[in-house]
């Protein structure tokens, strides 16, 4: 089963472990963007970007889903056989859906 994840909490990590410890195929992570810091630094990794990286999945942090043709070919393209959302804090438009 492919899975396409929405989360950005501490908390959606719960979630997304136990997909993975259970060899679900999660195909790609959609996150909130990470916040800098302070003015003019680097922003930090969030907990779901470091578990992405160390589990080798792909990465994915757009500021809004709304009326981006793009993502919605992608959406289409990749052919999930469903979406998990677990505190995600972005809306996601019935066009993904």
């Amino acid at each position: 089963m492919k899975i396409i994840y929405f989360g950005s909490t501490e908390d959606s990590i719960y979630t997304l472990d136990i997909l993975k410890k259970n060899n679900f195929e999660i195909f790609a992570i959609f996150t909130k963007t990470s916040k800098s810091l302070r003015r003019g630094q680097n922003t930090n990794l969030t907990s779901i970007e470091n578990y992405a990286i160390k589990n080798k999945i792909s990465i994915n942090k757009p500021p809004s889903l709304k009326n981006d043709n793009e993502l919605i070919r992608y959406f289409r393209k990749t052919k999930a056989d469903i979406f998990i959302v677990s505190s995600y804090g972005i809306i996601i438009p019935k066009e993904i859906l």
